[in-house]
């Protein structure tokens, strides 16, 4: 038989230490053999933390507060969000759930607001950001400002790589500033979110597979306003005429205002150059959807206020690219 003996306070000599923003590998190479892994944090506090394995099954973590509680459950292969209850020093225990299976994990440790790993990165209104997830564990974190009421469009796609493969792609999860979770979990596509308040919005991009060794590969993020509108959005003038524009990479979106009355009617013509397959939504003054079409003409009847429209265009996929036009009669 095997025995072990582990010190969570005093610690074991072997015990390693990780920080905010790491991910760091480790193995269990013996019958009843159990790892610690310690880290400090504040009451209050939110994080991530992730142990998983490709090949590792039965690998399992826990998580000691440094009263010696089990706070958050064990955690199986996976990522668990998890608010510290107490200040001082947090230690996590990696084993096999069975005590005699062996192999390789990775464990990852990340922070929501106001904790922030040194490459984090910012993402703002109009902007488009590219990043890569390059292997089992790994996570990316953008953060936005925004205020309640904002309404706002985010889209994630797969560029390249492993993503390409049949049910293996990039996934996007929003955290509001209290570190609620305000926009679930989505792939490949763009989703529209009213912000519930004022603060710092995290974003969080994973593998939709957190232990397959193969969903790895590049993705493209990006953050449009509706309400506020985007700077720098493109103006229309209701008669003015047609304005070409082009879509010129992976989850790109244009937008574009025109100003219109309470009551009044326009119709909006949408035209794909070359064939090409965009997609476009319009939303009144408030940041409510009116309605969303492919290349053709809509008619928009007794608008209900008065105030800027907003349009955004995007391919369809979010992957092609290509010009089109949009015109306002």
């Amino acid at each position: 038989y095997a025995l072990g003996l582990e010190g969570i306070s005093p610690l074991s000599p072997d015990t390693t230490r990780i920080s905010i923003g790491s991910l760091q590998g480790g193995s269990i190479d013996a019958t009843a053999e159990t790892d610690l892994v310690v880290f400090d944090g504040t009451a209050g506090d939110d994080i991530l933390l992730t142990v998983t394995s490709a090949t590792f099954a039965q690998v399992q973590g826990t998580l000691f507060s440094p009263s010696g509680a089990v706070i958050g459950g064990n955690i199986d292969r996976t990522r668990n969000q998890i608010s510290l209850t107490e200040t001082g020093r947090y230690t996590l225990r990696v084993r096999a759930n069975n005590l005699w299976s062996i192999g390789s994990y990775v464990l990852g440790l990340e922070g929501l607001p106001p904790l922030f790993a040194s490459d984090t990165v910012r993402i703002g209104l109009g902007d488009l950001r590219t990043g890569s997830i390059s292997g089992v564990g790994d996570l990316d974190f953008f953060v936005f400002d925004g205020s309640a009421g904002d309404d706002v469009l985010l889209a994630i796609m797969e560029t390249a790589g492993g993503f390409a493969s049949t049910q293996r792609w990039p996934t996007a999860t929003v955290y509001g500033p209290t570190g609620a979770v305000v926009i679930g979990t989505f792939n490949r596509s763009q989703v529209r979110a009213t912000l519930p308040s004022t603060g710092l919005y995290t974003v969080l991009v994973a593998s939709s597979r957190l232990n397959d060794a193969f969903a790895v590969g590049s993705y493209a993020l990006g953050l449009e306003g509706i309400v506020p509108t985007t700077p720098g959005a493109t103006a229309l003038t209701v008669g003015g005429g047609a304005v070409q524009r082009s879509i010129d990479a992976v989850a790109e979106t244009d937008m574009f205002t025109f100003d219109a009355s309470q009551g009044g009617s326009v119709s909006v013509t949408l035209t794909g150059i070359s064939a090409f397959a965009a997609l476009a939504t319009v939303y009144d003054p408030t940041g409510a959807a009116l309605l969303t079409f492919a290349p053709g003409t809509q008619v928009l009847s007794a608008l209900p206020a008065t105030g800027t429209y907003v349009i955004s265009v995007r391919a369809s996929n979010l992957v092609s690219t290509g010009s089109y036009s949009v015109e306002i009669q």
